[in-house]
């Protein structure tokens, strides 16, 4: 996605179930809760309530990036290696190539199919494709706006005088 990488590391191939829990976080989230220090070194935990440990080592710092659009901002965002997730929870794969998407996505759909053909993929888009779509709703208000602000300067109230 080409986010820079500020400080640490990326994830390694090491990083994997069973060896020790790490994460990348982004500036945003750095500043919220190490302020001007390093986040390099510090634990974060998942869990919640008494009994919860800070089980996972901060790797890497990155710079922030937009999320879900524009107007959402930046948000805190924590990145963990995708072999040590433990949940089944959806997710999102990028793939950076020069090749035709066409071809990249029927390529990928075999893959996966070899991998786990119980595996269900339910959408691929080029990310030109996901900025339209995430832009989009931005565009039309802005062509609203525009389209309305004309139509505002155009009708004027007509004078009359007696």
């Amino acid at each position: 996605m080409e986010v820079p990488l500020l400080e640490g590391r990326d994830f390694e191939d090491g990083d994997v179930g069973g060896r020790p829990k790490v994460a990348i976080v982004n500036r945003k989230f750095a500043s919220t809760f190490f302020g001007n220090r390093s986040p390099i070194g510090r634990r974060i935990g998942l869990d919640t309530g008494r009994a919860a440990k800070p089980d996972t080592e901060i790797v890497g710092l990155v710079e922030d990036s937009l999320y879900e659009g524009p107007r959402q901002g930046v948000r805190r965002q924590v990145f963990f290696p995708f072999p040590q997730m433990n949940s089944s929870a959806g997710s999102a794969f990028y793939v950076r190539t020069s090749a035709d998407s066409a071809d990249v996505f029927a390529a990928l759909r075999r893959k996966v199919g070899e991998l786990d053909a119980t595996m269900p993929i339910y959408e691929m888009k080029t990310l030109e494709d996901q900025l339209d779509e995430t832009l989009g709703s931005e565009r039309l208000s802005a062509t609203l706006s525009a389209a309305f602000g004309v139509l505002a300067t155009l009708r004027r109230p007509s004078v009359s005088t007696a």
